[in-house]
């Protein structure tokens, strides 16, 4: 419903939706839901049912009962820059996880400013909506971005204490810090497992960790001769494939349904992978890895939303139960048949060219 931007002085969108600005703030109605918000940030939501009031605060009182959001979330705060923290300190592609997550909150705060816009651009009957994406008054960006940047600096630091004990200075760290750029900055080098950004999500060119060939003499050439080992850095292919339909599918769901989850998933997948365009150096398959957990994610939910399809149509042999089912039987049969070249065991040479894939992977695996 045109998100709920009406022209000043009120006046239903579609039956039953109204939204009216004054004086002290803006007021949403829709099919039984008021919504009141103050123009100091306070935010009262009243139902035939009854009612709940959110202040500026951080406290929310629903009934007899009173909720200290503001100390819940300076827990989640603390908790959110020290996860960080540890992400960013274990490798510097880490970082870009922080600018997920500042990413997004400007996003939230930004909806205070949505309707002012619109207005600047010839709309000049358009009056805020009721925020959909967090509450833009709910946290201050600024003290977010300084927590994080303070505990990351600390931990950071703090992970040199083992250097500092070998008798180095801060001046040795900085410079410490300069070398490792400067290396990954101008290295040139190539390897015959490195690939492109672009390549990642189709999981071409996965880097082999380890490999080695005990066969000799007359053997090498007796394809059913022992043995061959190699660990593989090689995810599950059905869990990575379908990663190529199930990220854009919550993309689409966090659109649509306005899932904040979802949002987060989603630009925390692009931004861990679409910075390695501009990157000068050789690079390989384990750096799109981090999105291997958001890959399962988004499967889940994929998987999730088939499986009530199924159950909305009645029936135990409904196609999309059969679909998920049969998925998973996938799932676990490519683990066991992959399992030799993760786990680096001793198989003939045949068992291990199986895997290789040619057919499909047109002898990139190897």
């Amino acid at each position: 419903p045109d998100g709920g931007r009406v022209p000043l002085g009120g006046g239903p969108v579609k039956a039953g939706i109204a939204t009216v600005a004054d004086k002290n703030g803006l007021v949403h109605s829709d099919a039984g839901l008021r919504i009141a918000y103050a123009r100091g940030g306070d935010v009262r939501y009243v139902t035939d049912d009854g009612e709940a009031a959110f202040s500026a605060a951080g406290t929310m009182r629903a009934g007899a009962a009173t909720i200290d959001g503001a100390r819940d979330g300076t827990i989640w705060l603390w908790v959110l820059a020290l996860c960080a923290a540890c992400l960013g300190a274990s490798k510097w592609n880490g970082l870009f996880d922080f600018f997920v997550v500042w990413g997004l909150a400007a996003a939230v705060v930004l909806q205070r400013f949505w309707a002012p816009l619109l207005r600047a651009v010839g709309r000049p009957a358009t009056q805020p909506a009721p925020a959909t994406w967090g509450n833009p008054l709910g946290f201050s960006l600024d003290l977010l971005v300084a927590t994080m940047l303070f505990v990351g600096g600390t931990v950071y630091g703090l992970c040199y204490i083992p250097y500092f004990a070998l008798g180095h200075n801060l001046a040795d760290l900085v410079g410490l810090q300069q070398q490792m750029f400067g290396y990954h900055y101008d290295l040139t080098a190539t390897h015959p497992y490195g690939s492109k950004w672009w390549q990642w999500p189709i999981l071409q060119r996965p880097i082999s960790y380890y490999y080695h060939d005990w066969r000799v003499g007359a053997a090498t050439q007796d394809p059913k001769a022992c043995c061959v080992a190699e660990i593989l850095a090689l995810p599950n292919p059905a869990v990575w494939w379908l990663g190529l339909v199930s990220v854009p599918f919550i993309a689409w769901l966090a659109v649509r349904e306005r899932n904040k989850g979802y949002a987060l998933l989603v630009t925390a997948y692009f931004l861990q992978w679409l910075p390695w365009i501009l990157s000068p150096r050789v690079a390989f398959e384990y750096h799109f890895f981090p999105n291997l957990a958001i890959i399962c994610l988004a499967d889940a939910v994929l998987l999730q939303r088939l499986w009530r399809r199924g159950v909305a149509m009645g029936g135990t042999y409904a196609w999309p139960k059969l679909a998920v089912g049969g998925y998973l039987a996938l799932v676990v049969y490519l683990f066991v048949f992959f399992f030799p070249i993760l786990a680096g065991l001793h198989v003939p040479w045949q068992d291990w060219d199986a895997r290789m894939w040619h057919v499909i992977m047109k002898n990139q695996w190897i």
